[in-house]
This record gives C-alpha cells, structure tokens and sequence, in this order.
C-alpha cells in the first residue's frame, strides 16, 4: 500500500496529529491504538467470565485494549503542547472538526442501513445520527470529547507555556475527579461486599454538583493533560534505557492487566452481567497505569525496520480517517462473509479476531487513501 505523502494527506489529520518532525514512538503509539480499537469493534472470541470456565486469560488480554482510547487522548495533548498555539488557526480546527463529525454522524447511518437492509425511519435517522447507535457510528463519541476538550486547550497552553503550577493544578483536579473518583467507587463496592458477604458494585459521583468535568468524559481531559507532561519530559523518557522500560512496562501491564481482569469479575457477578473491562476501564488506575507502560514502551521504537516502519506510518497518517470508516468497513466485511456463507467461527478464537481485524484495519487505510483521492472528500478523513 503506497505511503500517502505529505501534500496528500488530509489537513484535518495533520491538525489533530500534527507532527512536522515526525517521530516514529508517536507513530507506533497511534498505529497499536488503532488497531485496538479496530480489534475491539470487531472482536468474536468469548470473554464470558461468568459462564465459560476457559474465558479469564481472553478477558485480561482483552483489557489491554482499553489504552486504546487513553493513548490517543494522551498523544494528542503530547503533540499539540509542543506547538505554539495559533488562536484563530485553533478556532478554525476545532469548528471544522465538528462539522466533520456532524457529517460523519449522519453519514454512517445510511450506508450501513443500506448494507444491512435495514430501512430506517426519519426518526430513527436523526436519532442515529446525532445520539448514535452502537456498532454502527458510536466511535464519534471521541470526537466530542476531543472537541471539548479543543474548547479549553488555550488556557491549558497558556498555564503550559507561562503558569507551569496551574497546568500541574489542573492535571491533579482532572485526575482526581477522574481515577480518583472510580477508585472510591471501587473502594466502597468491596467495602459493601465484606459486609453483605456478596459482591456489591457501587456507581457513585463523590464529587456531585462540585464535579467540574461532570458528563464530560473527564479522564479525556487527565490523560490530554498527562500527554502535555510527557512532552514536557520527553528527553528524560528518552535517555531512560530501553531495556529498563520495556522490563518495567511489561511488568506493569501483567500486574494491572491481572488486576483489571480480577475486578471485571467481582464487577461482573456483582451486576450478573460480564462487566466491559474496556469502556468502563478508562477512568481506572489500571488503565491509566497501562497506558504509561504502553507509551513507555512504545518510546523505544526507532523504526528501524523500514518495511515495517511505512506500514505504521500509513495508520499512524490516517487515524481520523480510520476511525471515521472502520465500522463500516467491518459491516461490509461482514456482510460479504454472510453472503459468501464463510463461517463466522473462524473469528472465535484469538488468532482469527486478530487476523478480521487486521484485515479490517488494510482495507480502512485503502477506502481512507480513496476517499483522500476525491476533491471534496480529501478533507473529511
């Protein structure tokens, strides 16, 4: 697949990801997360830890794929508390990038209804449209929260640049309101569990009326902020030997994958229900520790290997438009494997969720180049 050059990738990418010296860390950060998110839309194999006996080591495996989010909230807040901030370009982005997202949101729905044959009625469409539907254009909740997110960043670069102790303030009022509010959920579930002597889950805002980032996805806002202080010590992250993060990071992702996995399933016979260890792990420690581990990590790629190097670079270029289309790639994917009558089994296990996804991800970054090839497309992906 050819790597699209600079003048033909879309602006709208370059602005969210904006990386003039490009560095290859940052490139296989935005390619794996992708292909998480990717592998956790698509996903077959079974994670049911309260009715298959087998299914404990799939479910820690599959918590890894909550950094996925995480670690582009926080690649972001890296690379954009790098740049000087140029207000009125700023202003610009972040309208544009609604409207994009307004246009996406109401685009998806048609299309997959269409490959589906699934008619949908007015209401039904703006619904879909706006609200979103699972499975089909839910994905766009990233984008929303990136734009609220963009609707505060030139105070958090003024604090960044000028108040450092009111960046770090704002990084620890985020954290707290994030992480620390679900570890005293977590805390008072097993609390009340010991003393009704069953597993009891507690879903509580601590902070009430006093929750400034109250329905706002705030661990968005933490990890945006903790991308700034990774930037802001980068050089420290890079002189630190590779072996020594990558002993470190592998030890922190067993231990908090484990971790993870243990209070899924206390949460899951807590609710009766498997507890989605990936959309509710966001605001855990466990994933905010996982997410460092990764990024840790992930700062010892060099890209050596140039084959292997211009592959990332194609995801890691176009991830707005991958996560635009992706869904829709996986329903006609689908699609054609129903009416080709090839069995939906071989997505079952881990290899063959592995091998759907990456075979969603090649040919997201195909339909993504083609669309880039359409004048009034080039900039909605």
């Amino acid at each position: 697949m050819p790597v699209s050059s600079p003048s033909e990738r879309a602006k709208l990418d370059v602005d969210i990801f904006p990386t003039p010296k490009r560095l290859a860390a940052i490139d296989f950060d935005e390619a794996l997360a992708m292909f998480f998110v990717v592998l956790y839309h698509s996903s077959s194999y079974s994670v049911d830890i309260l009715g298959d006996g087998t299914a404990f080591f799939r479910y820690a495996l599959n918590g890894v794929l909550s950094t996925c989010v995480p670690m582009f909230f926080l690649v972001n807040g890296f690379l954009l508390f790098r740049k000087p901030l140029n207000l009125e370009k700023h202003i610009r982005k972040t309208l544009r990038l609604t409207a994009v997202t307004i246009f996406w949101g109401f685009l998806i729905p048609i299309v997959a209804s269409a490959m589906l044959a699934e008619p949908l009625s007015a209401s039904e469409y703006l619904s879909y449209g706006w609200h979103y539907k699972t499975g089909w254009n839910n994905q766009l909740w990233f984008m929303g929260a990136l734009v609220c997110i963009y609707t505060v960043f030139p105070l958090l670069k003024i604090a960044y640049d000028s108040h450092w102790t009111i960046f770090l303030f704002s990084v620890a009022i985020a954290s707290i309101l994030s992480f620390g509010n679900t570890t005293l959920d977590e805390t008072a579930s097993l609390l009340k569990g010991l003393l009704t002597h069953e597993p009891q889950l507690v879903s509580f805002d601590f902070f009430g009326n006093f929750d400034v980032l109250r329905g706002l996805h705030g661990f968005s806002f933490a990890y945006f902020c903790i991308g700034g202080l990774a930037g802001r010590h980068w050089r420290k992250i890079q002189e630190t030997p590779p072996p020594t993060k990558i002993c470190v990071g592998l030890v922190i992702l067993a231990t908090n994958s484990a971790a993870l996995a243990l209070w899924g399933r206390y949460a899951s016979l807590a609710q009766n229900t498997v507890w989605d260890s990936v959309w509710h792990g966001y605001n855990t420690l466990f994933v905010l520790f996982n997410t460092l581990a990764l990024f840790a990590i992930g700062s010892c790629y060099r890209g050596a290997n140039r084959p292997l190097h211009k592959l990332i670079c194609v995801v890691s270029e176009n991830t707005l438009g991958i996560l635009y289309v992706h869904n829709l790639v996986r329903i006609a994917l689908t699609v054609a494997m129903w009416n080709l009558n090839i069995s939906s089994h071989l997505r079952e296990s881990f290899f063959g969720s592995f091998l759907f996804a990456a075979i969603i991800l090649a040919s997201s970054c195909l339909v993504v180049y083609w669309l880039k090839k359409v004048p009034w497309l080039r900039n909605m992906v």
